[in-house]
């Protein structure tokens, strides 16, 4: 039997160009979706944003990053929407296997951040979702959106696509911290920062490791999930 490669060359066609027109659009889409919530604030007393509202936004930028990835991807270099998910098509038992152990290895490098920055200040210590959030209406809508959909659209986009461009030009570790980075940054709060950075580099490791984008989505999925239930 021949021996699995220790770590897979993610040979994607899209390489530095891509990726700054990706994280150009980025920031478009990020802007269109928060303008959009704002409005909705400032056009509602409530305190707590409205759940159609945030689920609207979110919907904006789950479309807008998804269409870049794949317009800037596959459609550009004309491949199969597949390469966005890697090379390799793990089997059942390795798939959840990585994705249980990165889930565990991001939850306990986040518990130990937390930790330690919590002796600063409790402004760094992140809330399981904002507590603003009215989840409590269209509650089926918000988990599939928050749980479902969006680790799926934030893998595809930072990793499967801006982290396998970056990685044509940097080094796999620097492609990983600026992809984790931008990705830390579109999570706002202050406090999702430091998790968001840690979460990124190690689901980019394990793509790396894997092949596949499988195990990092399962991870991500599991992490929204915690949040989700603990919130609510």
């Amino acid at each position: 039997m021949q021996e699995t490669p220790v770590e897979y060359s993610l040979d994607a066609p899209w390489g530095l160009r891509e990726a700054l027109y990706g994280i150009v659009a980025l920031i478009v889409i990020s802007a269109i979706s928060n303008a959009l919530l704002l409005a909705f604030l400032f056009l509602d007393d409530s305190p707590r944003i409205p759940a159609w509202a945030l689920l609207l936004a979110t919907l904006v930028l789950q479309v807008g990053l998804t269409a870049s990835a794949v317009v800037l991807g596959p459609l550009h270099f004309r491949v199969s929407v597949a390469g966005l998910f890697g090379p390799v098509h793990l089997p059942i038992a390795r798939l959840f296997g990585w994705g249980i152990g990165a889930v565990l290895l991001s939850i306990t490098a986040t518990a130990v951040l937390v930790a330690l920055v919590s002796q600063i200040s409790d402004r760094f210590v992140p809330k399981p979702l904002p507590v603003e959030l009215d989840l409590e209406s269209l509650r089926l809508l918000s988990f599939v959106s928050i749980v479902l959909i969006a680790p799926v659209v934030e893998e595809i986009f930072f990793r499967g696509f801006l982290f396998s461009s970056l990685a044509r030009s940097l080094s796999v570790w620097s492609a990983a911290a600026v992809s984790s980075a931008i990705f830390a940054a579109t999570h706002v709060d202050v406090a999702l920062l430091g998790p968001a950075f840690l979460s990124g580099i190690i689901f980019a490791g394990v793509y790396r490791k894997t092949g596949s984008l499988w195990p990092a989505i399962l991870a991500h999925t599991a992490q929204n999930a915690i949040a989700f239930g603990l919130a609510t």
